[in-house]
């Protein structure tokens, strides 16, 4: 029987084959947790940038106002929209506009105030302890340093980063001139001459010239590539966008100073217009740029200030660049000083004559000639022949001949006199007549000039004039009548080509008159500004230096040629004694004075340097210097108008060794005995029976209003043990650091050597006699 109660486990029955699946729903499972997105943070690194060139933006516009720029209004208004416009922008833009609004400024300037004034304009731009001329060739170094960069970019966007480094060793090898220009304090214009460059590179591989036409367009190029891939690929760009900023004015910059020095370039379509039309000063010479180049001609001419041995210390004048690895220095080009007074001189209209109160000046015809009689033009010169037509317009004057004649006066006879009568006047009438004011002028050398170039004012050739047919003075001339013509041909010796030609006519009586001939008229100032040093007389500048092609008479030596630029600063031509009162300061102390009889130069300012008003002309002085010598300085101590210093490689004080012993001669002198006692190579022997030695001394004179001549056998002598006193013996005057004319300029120190024949062996004491020690001694050995 079965339990009916047991439990049964129900089994369900599986569904028929062809009924339909209900699908089974999985049970719902929770979502994998998803990270939230983290928004990061824009990388400060532009922003930080921005701040920093901001920074140097707000020290621009100090440095630059303290120097006291030619055009720092125009450097002041763009600072000011720059920060201005970053201050307004800084929270809604990211940081590569940031970066580039200030950046761009800072560049932007530079590269303006160089197209403007050129790369060498000391007050033009300062930043911090850097003038125009290092900022031109940090900027330069800076461009190409980022278009190395952007063309290492350029590989690896290509795939083949081979490429771009190799890229970007070439670029960086063009820095080497840049780099040695910046080193020794040179400026932008040289560096592009090839002044830095080994002289055997062809042109398309010096360093300057490949920089500008190879790796900055190309480099360029690869940043531009770069930014149009961060554009499509929606990435940052900021330091591409300063790459591209600091290498377009890199190029603009150095593109100017390659017209300026005289090389064709690709860009020099587009960049001589430009700087025609922008620039305001004189492109430099590019002979003189160049190594080896002669040296730079000048002219000079007029009135004498009283000159003399010093008066008061001056600071050495700063951004002078020294001499090159072969002693040649580009020419410093001032920025341009205060411009001449309105009226000062009137400048005719060309083809036109033009007048002042006394007479109406005409040019009517010039030529050239490399001969003039028995006078030959000296290489890279020639003759300009300018005729010229004078008409006296002096105003016609009432002359009483007979009063005119009368030893009484008009007093008469022995009549008390009265009032006059009737009679008398009519007397008088008669006797009156309307004459013409005679016209008169001389020396004519000392008023007429030929300003060639706008920076040679050529004095008039007397003999050569002389020898012209129908010539005029040369000594004066002179026109009696009224609405008279004279006409005649004036002989000047000018540089050979010369693109520019204006006749200068001085007269500060009746007004000073200029008359182009050919080209535009040079631009007339008032002093030199920029890197010059001044006095009441004259403006004086650098322009370069240069190591003489002939031979120095003595062994060791050699003639160093220093260009000088000058201006008068009074209504007349000044007269500066060079010859007798500059002196060439080497880094050790010795100095120097000018050797006026140097063959080779064309304009020598020595014995006497002559400068006109309104013009600014050029010349040179030589010195026989150890072959050795790198930096020096120019000083000119006048007893009139204040000193004149003048650095050449930037080194502000001279430099010797630490004195064995010092004496102090009230507050006159004070006098340094260095150590050593060797004499140096290439002297004669000493006598027989006798030794040679030297002292090497350093005289400081102490008194800032005159110089201090030393009497060298009095106050400089040695002692022996047995009492005998041995002065300096005559080849003291052959040594290479020598005291020649025996003066110690006002408030300079002046380093010298002496030579002394002593008997062999004995302990000698060093003497000085002065003006306030009777008597004071140092032990020499």
């Amino acid at each position: 029987m079965t339990d009916t109660s047991a439990p049964v486990t129900p089994q369900a029955e599986p569904p028929a084959s062809s009924a339909p699946q209900t699908p089974v729903t999985p049970p719902l499972l929770p979502a994998t947790p998803v990270p939230a997105v983290v928004r990061q943070k824009a990388p400060v690194g532009g922003s930080i940038a921005a701040a920093l060139v901001a920074l140097l933006l707000l020290d621009l516009a100090v440095e630059t106002s303290l120097a006291g720029s030619p055009i720092l209004w125009t450097v002041m208004g763009v600072e000011v929209v720059a920060l201005a416009l970053l201050a307004l922008l800084w929270t809604r833009v990211g940081p590569t506009i940031r970066l580039v609004i200030p950046l761009l400024a800072l560049v932007g300037l530079v590269a303006w105030v160089a197209l403007r004034l050129g790369s060498w304009a000391d007050p033009a731009l300062r930043l911090a302890t850097m003038t125009l001329p290092r900022i031109g060739i940090a900027i330069a170094i800076l461009g190409t340093v980022a278009a190395a960069a952007l063309l290492c970019g350029l590989g690896v966007i290509r795939r083949a980063w081979y490429i771009g480094v190799l890229l970007a060793l070439v670029a960086l090898s063009t820095l080497v001139p840049s780099v040695r220009g910046l080193l020794a304090g040179s400026t932008l214009v040289q560096v592009m001459a090839g002044a830095f460059d080994w002289p055997r590179l062809p042109l398309s591989l010096q360093g300057g010239y490949l920089a500008t036409e190879v790796v900055l367009p190309i480099g360029l190029l690869a940043g531009l590539a770069g930014l149009i891939t961060s554009v499509v690929k929606h990435t940052r760009a900021t330091w591409t966008m300063a790459g591209v900023v600091l290498v377009f004015a890199a190029f603009v910059v150095q593109s100017a100073e390659l017209t300026r020095a005289g090389r064709s370039h690709v860009a020099g379509v587009m960049a001589s217009p430009l700087l025609a039309k922008v620039s305001i000063v004189t492109a430099p010479d590019p002979a003189s740029l160049v190594p080896g180049a002669a040296p730079i001609s000048s002219p000079g001419t007029g009135t004498v200030p009283a000159a003399g041995p010093g008066t008061s210390p001056g600071a050495a004048a700063s951004g002078v660049v020294p001499p090159g690895p072969d002693g040649v220095t580009p020419p410093v080009a001032s920025a341009p000083g205060p411009p001449a007074p309105a009226g000062a001189v009137l400048v005719a209209q060309p083809g036109q004559p033009i007048v002042n109160k006394a007479i109406e000046l005409r040019v009517t015809n010039h030529r050239t000639a490399a001969a003039v009689g028995n006078e030959t033009a000296e290489s890279g010169r020639e003759f300009v022949i300018v005729e010229t037509a004078w008409k006296n317009i002096l105003p016609q004057q009432r002359v009483n001949r007979k009063k005119a004649t009368d030893r009484t006066a008009g007093a008469g006879g022995l009549g008390v006199g009265g009032g006059a009568t009737a009679q008398d006047k009519a007397a008088d009438e008669a006797n009156t007549t309307i004459e013409s004011v005679r016209f008169e002028v001389g020396p004519l050398s000392k008023h007429l000039w030929l300003v060639a170039n706008g920076r040679y004012a050529e004095a008039i050739d007397v003999e050569a004039t002389r020898g012209l047919a129908g010539h005029l003075g040369p000594d004066s001339i002179a026109i009696a009548n009224f609405q008279q013509v004279v006409s005649g041909a004036v002989a000047f010796k000018a540089p050979a080509g010369a693109q520019t030609l204006s006749l200068l006519f001085l007269d500060a009586t009746h007004g000073h008159l200029l008359v182009p001939i050919t080209g535009a008229p040079p631009v007339l100032a008032s002093s030199l500004g920029g890197g010059s040093r001044a006095n009441e007389f004259v403006d004086l500048a650098l322009t370069g230096t240069s190591w003489s092609s002939t031979p120095a008479a003595e062994a060791g030596m050699r003639t160093l040629v220093v260009g000088v630029r000058g201006i008068s600063r009074q209504n007349a031509i000044v007269d500066v004694p060079l010859g007798e009162y500059a002196f060439l300061q080497t880094a050790q102390g010795c100095l120097v004075q000018p050797d006026a009889k140097a063959p080779g130069l064309t304009r020598s300012l020595a014995p006497v340097g002559r400068f006109l008003p309104f013009v600014p002309t050029e010349g040179q002085l030589a010195f026989t210097v150890p072959a050795d010598t790198r930096a020096v300085a120019l000083l000119v101590r006048l007893q009139q108008g204040g000193p004149i210093d003048l650095a050449l490689a930037g080194a502000s004080k001279p430099a010797w060794p630490s004195p064995e012993a010092t004496i102090t001669d009230g507050d006159v002198l004070r006098v340094l005995k260095l150590p050593g006692t060797a004499v140096p190579a290439g002297l004669p022997a000493a006598p027989p029976g006798s030794e040679r030695i030297a002292l090497d001394l350093v005289v400081e004179n102490l008194r800032s209003g005159a110089g201090i001549d030393l009497q060298l056998k009095e106050q400089f002598r040695l002692v022996g043990t047995d009492g005998n006193r041995y002065a300096p013996v005559d080849d003291s005057a052959k040594v290479p650091c020598r005291l020649t004319g025996n003066v110690v300029p006002a408030g300079v120190a002046r380093r010298f050597s002496l030579i002394y024949d002593v008997p062999p062996g004995q302990p000698l004491q060093f003497e000085y006699r002065g003006f306030n020690v009777k008597s004071e001694l140092v032990k020499v050995r």
